[in-house]
């Protein structure tokens, strides 16, 4: 796709990676993302999955965790999200 200037719309893939063992089988996503090219905000989401082949649920781990944060000024920002996994259940995340 060609560049068309600064309101083009370029289409970045999300990374998704399945990893396979003798035993266990693992899912993991990575999204990066700014709202705009300009803009001080983002959004990271990093999602983590694995289970048995046999599909117990006793062997089943499963974690996300969503930040969008705001960039005050280079290299120093505050940021808000949440965590969710099946141990601890959800819990609220914040820091600067």
């Amino acid at each position: 796709m060609a560049d068309t200037g600064a309101h083009s719309n370029i289409i970045v893939p999300v990374p998704v990676e399945g990893l396979g063992g003798n035993n266990r089988f693992v899912l993991q996503t990575l999204v990066i993302k700014s709202f705009t090219p300009a803009s001080k905000f983002s959004l990271l989401s990093v999602t983590n999955a694995a289970s048995s082949y046999k599909n117990d649920l006793q062997d089943f781990d499963f974690i996300n965790i969503t930040q969008a944060s705001y960039n005050l000024f280079k290299g120093f920002g505050i940021t808000a999200g949440i965590s969710l996994n099946n141990v601890s259940g959800f819990s609220p995340t914040g820091g600067i």
